[in-house]
């Protein structure tokens, strides 16, 4: 039996990607945040993205939009790969790779 490892990533346009930890990635305008955005609709702390024993979860901490699949989100929800997470002037997509551990 193969134990595999499951690495959940943040693709932003380009070839950058953001390992999703479960301290978190913080997205927003403040410099602290991991994800910057510069657009004023955006709170300095708009969202953290988590990993969880299973799949990650998107949790709203500002009073920006913040969508998931195009769909806003309140609170909380939990993500799958392909889904693209879009806070005011920054956009990433759920990227998910297995590895043998």
């Amino acid at each position: 039996m193969t134990v595999r490892r499951t690495t959940w990533w943040l693709a932003l346009d380009g070839d950058k990607r953001v390992a999703i930890t479960a301290s978190g990635l913080v997205l927003g305008r403040g410099a602290h945040c991991d994800l910057l955005t510069t657009d004023p609709a955006a709170s300095r702390d708009q969202a953290i993205v988590v990993a969880g024993a299973g799949r990650p979860s998107l949790i709203v901490l500002g009073r920006g939009r913040t969508r998931v699949g195009g769909e806003d989100v309140e609170h909380e929800r939990e993500l799958a790969a392909g889904d693209v997470v879009e806070v005011p002037g920054l956009r990433a997509t759920v990227v998910v790779e297995d590895e043998p551990a």
